[in-house]
């Protein structure tokens, strides 16, 4: 059985950071999932271009949005959110979408509008819930609005006297308990701060942004500008090092723009300790440490987690058998075209020598579950909606696959091998141990 796919195509997963730099992998989620806006002018951008390194779509995610930080210090422990937001009557609902962080992970709500205006709770563990609504004024362009709230009911309003054309018609909120993340003195800072570079990178993607997947020369430069961007960012945050406004943007902008190893160290040496014991903070750790310690002849991170039957699923448990990870999601058309393969595998070596765990970057649990049942994914575990394994993996492009040996050392990686190998791999090591 000889596994095939020419190019690794890849999708970014929803939890991944907001980024201004060309990502290695992606394809997201088929233009459906939200990405961040450009700095200063607040867009939402979906881009598909050519053909870069080792993928056929990429998408471009640029974020410089910004959060005031006035709310009064709380612990990261689970806590509960309620907000009611409310849109102008001349708005198509269809186009606003919803969603929220809860410090561990991105969820899209799904519930209809009525008359305007949704509802929704959630639980969360930030210092802080941040509620996403975005207006997406064409297939692939949208504006971009993002609040923070935290246990007080909240109330964000849209106003509905900005029916003018090329305007956001989301701009503009009365809000009660709710924050405007994108206008507050010190975000302004940061964008006096980081201005020139921000508009050199974003005057370079105006210009080239047609033909950066397919130059690489181009696709360098562009890189190198979006690098001293987030250079720039990281003097702004250690100044500000003790405002949780400054780890908000690492989180949300800075992770996987430089090295992994820089910013590990840069997280571990500048944020107090409040921060990085926090939930959130634990969170960006286990997403940095899973960016350098998830290769081959490393440990496999281990995960104890719940499958989609309520069943405890702990990779401990395994030892002595061969795992594969497989990190997917119903959106990844590659994740999708990879699933033969992956039923090929389970159809050829039984479940007491080979544990198969799919894990999801979903965050619509109906698509989830339609997927697992239209593609016959139904012979092996399936774990949703956790954020903490995606980050102890380092939250890589998907699909992603890891062979986890009896031992549980990561023997084959689909970001450092071909297919043909792990094809090799689980014939080789399981006919040893017929």
């Amino acid at each position: 059985m000889i596994i095939t796919n020419p190019l690794h195509t890849t999708c970014l997963p929803p939890g991944w950071p907001d980024i201004i730099a060309i990502s290695s992998g992606c394809h997201q989620q088929q233009l459906e999932r939200l990405t961040k806006p450009i700095p200063a002018l607040n867009i939402v951008f979906y881009v598909t271009v050519g053909f870069i390194y080792s993928c056929m779509n990429l998408i471009l995610r640029v974020f410089l949005a910004s959060s005031p930080i006035f709310f009064a210090e709380t612990a990261s422990s689970q806590k509960q959110f309620k907000v009611q937001i409310r849109v102008p009557s001349y708005i198509d609902v269809k186009k606003v979408h919803i969603s929220y962080h809860d410090g561990k992970q991105e969820t899209r709500i799904s519930k209809p509008f009525s008359n305007n205006t949704i509802n929704f709770s959630a639980k969360y563990y930030a210092r802080y819930a941040v509620i996403m609504v975005t207006y997406m004024w064409s297939e692939r362009l949208g504006y971009n609005n993002q609040y923070f709230i935290q246990q007080q009911p909240a109330s964000i309003k849209f106003r509905s006297d900005q029916k003018a054309a090329g305007k956001n018609p989301l701009e503009k909120a009365m809000v009660i308990n709710a924050l405007d993340i994108n206008n507050s003195a010190i975000a302004k800072r940061l964008t006096d701060d980081v201005l020139q570079e921000s508009n050199d990178a974003n005057d370079y993607w105006a210009r080239y942004g047609d033909v950066i997947g397919s130059n690489d020369s181009i696709a360098a430069i562009y890189t190198e500008k979006a690098t001293h961007l987030n250079q720039k960012k990281l003097v702004f945050i250690e100044r500000n090092k003790n405002d949780y406004y400054s780890f908000w943007i690492f989180r949300n902008e800075v992770l996987g723009t430089l090295e992994p190893v820089l910013l590990l160290d840069f997280y571990k040496k500048v944020f107090p300790k409040n921060i990085t014991n926090s939930i959130e903070g634990q969170e960006t750790y286990r997403f940095l440490n899973g960016q350098l310690y998830t290769k081959k002849n490393d440990t496999a991170p281990f995960f104890e987690s719940k499958d989609i039957t309520g069943k405890m699923v702990s990779l401990k448990k395994y030892r002595g058998k061969y795992v594969l990870l497989d990190f997917w999601a119903s959106w990844c058309v590659p994740c999708m075209e990879e699933v033969p393969q992956v039923n090929a595998i389970r159809k050829t070596y039984p479940k007491n020598k080979l544990q198969i765990i799919g894990v999801s970057s979903d965050s619509d649990p109906g698509a989830f579950r339609k997927a697992i049942k239209k593609f016959s994914m139904n012979s092996w575990t399936h774990i949703f909606g956790d954020q903490s394994i995606q980050n102890a993996y380092g939250n890589k492009p998907i699909p992603t696959l890891y062979l986890v040996d009896k031992k549980g050392i990561i023997i084959y990686s689909s970001w450092e091998d071909n297919y043909e190998t792990l094809d090799l791999l689980l014939s080789d090591s399981l006919k040893k141990n017929n």
